[in-house]
């Protein structure tokens, strides 16, 4: 993703797709639909999310991101609110977030 483009976005209230997952102790997954802060771009094209609900920074490349789509629903609270389609799969457990790449095939099947 262009880095302008995204730097645009920055305080924006984004919900990334494919939703982030949650790992517990057992190694059970569920869905982790939160609402992440876009916070920063680097001029180095890092983009830096806030996870509002745990806590957790999530690092992204732009290369990362496929592309962002307003919500403008969500926009009651005078915040700027969107989509942030990824091409990762952000994974939280515990204090720990880590990312790994989602299939080509299975991104363009969730679009």
């Amino acid at each position: 993703m262009n880095t302008s483009k995204i730097r645009r976005a920055i305080n924006t209230r984004v919900r990334l797709r494919p939703a982030a997952l949650s790992v517990d102790h057992n190694g059970n997954v569920t869905e982790a639909d939160h609402v992440w802060i876009l916070s920063a771009v680097s001029d180095r094209g890092v983009v830096e999310l806030h996870n509002q609900s745990t806590g957790h920074i999530a690092r992204l490349g732009t290369d990362h991101i496929h592309h962002f789509d307003t919500d403008p629903p969500r926009n009651w609270d005078g915040l700027q609110h969107g989509f942030l389609v990824v091409t990762v799969q952000v994974f939280l457990r515990g204090p720990e977030l880590w990312l790994e790449p989602v299939a080509r095939l299975a991104l363009d099947a969730k679009m």
